[in-house]
């Protein structure tokens, strides 16, 4: 997993935890989107992060 997917996961889920809001795979993925949709993340960055919340899948 690459350092700039790191980042980018813990973004999201600081974001989430800061609105108190339940953290899920599909919100993470939503807030990912909507950085990719803004400008703030290219398309590979975001199939990087893609690939990274897989393999972070396997070990919850």
């Amino acid at each position: 997993m690459s350092s700039n997917a790191e980042w980018y996961i813990g973004h999201a889920l600081v974001e989430l935890l800061e609105q108190e809001r339940m953290v899920s795979l599909f919100s993470v993925i939503d807030i990912l989107e909507r950085r990719l949709q803004d400008g703030n993340s290219s398309r590979d960055e975001f199939m990087d992060i893609l690939e990274a919340i897989e393999k972070l899948r396997r070990y919850a």
